[in-house]
């Protein structure tokens, strides 16, 4: 109860229900479509019905994967990946509805020379209706599961955010699958380049946090950058020289050490 008191909560649920509601209209209306033309043309159905087939058994997770691989952590990847999954479901149940009309009732239309409004509300909705509400009430039900997952796999419930991670975020994400698995020796090759100041400083102190809290996991890391090491290293190797070579190796005792030590080391490269 305490959570429902804080905005950030409901702004996140709106964000999956305007998820939910884009991609359930935009699935209703194809599968509609769809499943009234399939239903009304036997040659369009003989056609396509293979698709419908593969579509209807193809794993939601697949549909999801593949959309994020295709155009990216995107919103619209993220809607389509939904509507994919639904489409089928929806034109095959219509699709069945289409294919059984009474058509006693349309002789009747005849005779009474309705037009095609009328045989459209009168006659096809009527008929159609029970198979639209058994395709909405699968369709929510399905689509809400989705919409989960997808928010799961890739999708921020920021809804105007921008269409990719920032690189300080694709660094923590990086970060976060090694940590995953808890290595016992982490390796990272300039895992602060191109990152602001701050940004680096901050990742810095959460590598530091996630070392003093598993004393047991290694690290190594990879850097042209004193600033780095000063901030991580317990031990150093200075290499340099093509093809590289080790010019320096050992503890770090006490803060500075390093920059004294970088300092003394540049120094005798540019004299040599």
């Amino acid at each position: 109860m305490r959570e429902a008191s804080f905005a950030d909560l409901w702004y996140h649920v709106s964000a999956t229900l305007r998820r939910m509601v884009l991609a359930f209209f935009l699935a209703m209306t194809l599968g509609i479509l769809i499943g009234l033309i399939m239903g009304l043309s036997a040659l369009i159905n003989a056609l396509f019905d293979p698709l419908l087939v593969l579509l209807l058994n193809l794993p939601a997770l697949v549909t999801i994967i593949l959309m994020y691989v295709w155009f990216g952590l995107v919103e619209s990847a993220a809607i389509v990946a939904v509507v994919i999954n639904k489409v089928p479901n929806v034109a095959l149940t219509v699709r069945e509805g289409a294919r059984s009309p009474d058509f006693r009732l349309e002789d009747m239309a005849t005779v009474y020379r309705f037009s095609r409004w009328q045989r459209f509300r009168d006659v096809w909705v009527p008929q159609l209706f029970p198979y639209l509400m058994a395709a909405t009430r699968g369709g929510l039900a399905l689509i809400w599961k989705i919409v989960l997952v997808v928010e799961l796999l890739g999708r921020s419930s920021r809804w105007r955010q921008p269409d990719q991670l920032s690189l300080g975020m694709a660094r923590r994400a990086a970060l976060a699958r090694c940590l995953a698995i808890k290595p016992e020796l982490l390796l990272l090759d300039e895992p602060f380049a191109s990152l602001d100041p701050v940004m680096a400083g901050d990742l810095k102190q959460l590598i530091v946090g996630i070392l003093d809290a598993n004393p047991a996991m290694a690290m190594i890391c990879v850097t042209h950058d004193g600033g780095d090491a000063a901030t991580l290293a317990n031990r150093l190797w200075y290499l340099d020289g093509q093809p590289a070579r080790l010019k320096w190796d050992g503890w770090i005792e006490e803060p500075g050490q390093i920059e004294r030590l970088l300092g003394k080391l540049r120094e005798s490269e540019r004299a040599g």
